[in-house]
């Protein structure tokens, strides 16, 4: 069965921000998603980071893939999405904690 919001997110150097980013996602009210992180050549820990999120929160995927921009890294996420809506953000952005609730009803 699909989630109903896959939240993709890009990552590239952002381990500063990244945990509060990730925090904010996985604390949504909306339980039901699927989440994907795309490290796009990271040089910093972000990769790191996002594999150690991934080990405690079995919503989170974690793809790795060579450095071709944010575009390249959104688009590698969506091949993956198993989700009836798709919400994306950046590594350094953090969400309301019923941000994808009201999305996903919106939507609906």
């Amino acid at each position: 069965m699909s989630a109903k919001v896959a939240v993709v997110i890009p990552l590239y150097n952002v381990s500063k921000h990244l945990r509060q980013c990730l925090d904010s996602v996985i604390a949504q009210s909306l339980r039901d998603l699927q989440i994907i992180l795309v490290n796009d050549g990271s040089e910093d820990s972000s990769l790191e980071i996002a594999q150690e999120y991934a080990r405690n929160d079995s919503r989170i995927e974690v793809v790795d893939k060579a450095n071709g921009g944010a575009g390249s890294a959104r688009n590698e996420g969506f091949k993956r999405v198993k989700a009836e809506f798709v919400y994306f953000c950046d590594g350094d952005d953090w969400l309301d904690l019923q941000l994808l609730e009201k999305f996903y009803t919106l939507l609906k």
